[in-house]
């Protein structure tokens, strides 16, 4: 449980800047980063902190 929630704490920290998923859209990076809110899928609230942008965006590696 701390690690995930360690790991959610550094994925704040690397994206405060940039898109989170949260789906307001409102920075020009989120038309790159979440295209049409497609993280919206996963569920509400910033999902690209919540788990990996990969994982919210359902991207296959």
């Amino acid at each position: 449980m701390i690690e995930t929630r360690v790991a959610q704490l550094q994925r704040t920290l690397d994206d405060l800047d940039g898109c989170i998923g949260c789906g307001c859209l409102s920075l020009r990076k989120c038309a790159l980063y979440n295209p049409g809110d497609r993280a919206a899928a996963n569920g509400a609230g910033p999902r690209f902190i919540l788990v990996s942008r990969k994982v919210a965006l359902n991207l296959q590696d």
